[in-house]
């Protein structure tokens, strides 16, 4: 009978002590999320946009830095595999045909994890059999830039000024709702 008790007593003690980790955790990633994460990602606006090198789709060097300055960016982080990429497909090709004509272009930065170029430029390439897309697209195959950007969540969108500074970003898909709000803030830079 007195090691049911002691036995109940060491049990009692490892719930207590279990339960003050947890909640020490739970404090923990709360002040992370409150006062690193996120304070991180608005750092972004208004700064400087990180610059990188890479490829676009057809195998081409691009240098992010030779775009700033010359035009008003929309950098828009999609993947084939994301069906929400697939549903704003068609409202952000409308927005790249409607500023056609001027300082405007959208970036796609594609954001498929294969082996190699050939596998995301096969992926990409079947994709588009089915859902068109009209503006350029760069390849972030090992997901460097995206971390540059802090993007974990797809699709995102940074809209990105003469300057090179981010002036807007978008988590998740681009809408109907978002269309025009987005417009008016391209031409209110313009």
């Amino acid at each position: 009978m007195h090691d049911a008790i002691q036995f109940k007593e060491k049990i009692g003690k490892y719930v207590t002590n279990l339960g003050i980790i947890l909640v020490t955790m739970l404090i923990l990633y709360v002040s992370y999320v409150t006062f690193y994460a996120a304070p991180l990602k608005k750092k972004m606006l208004g700064n400087q946009a990180p610059r990188f090198i890479t490829t676009d789709i057809h195998e081409n060097k691009f240098v992010f830095d030779n775009q700033v300055g010359t035009k008003i960016i929309l950098l828009n982080f999609w993947a084939t595999w994301c069906h929400t990429c697939q549903e704003e497909m068609p409202y952000l090709n409308d927005l790249q045909n409607s500023f056609a004509q001027s300082d405007f272009v959208i970036y796609g930065i594609l954001e498929d994890l294969q082996p190699n170029i050939s596998a995301v430029r096969e992926a990409f390439f079947k994709y588009t059999a089915h859902v068109p897309v009209d503006f350029p697209i760069i390849v972030d195959s090992t997901n460097e830039i995206a971390e540059l950007y802090g993007t974990h969540k797809l699709p995102e969108s940074y809209l990105i000024d003469y300057g090179g500074n981010v002036f807007y970003k978008h988590e998740g898909p681009i809408t109907a709702d978002d269309i025009e709000f987005i417009k008016s803030m391209i031409k209110q830079i313009m």
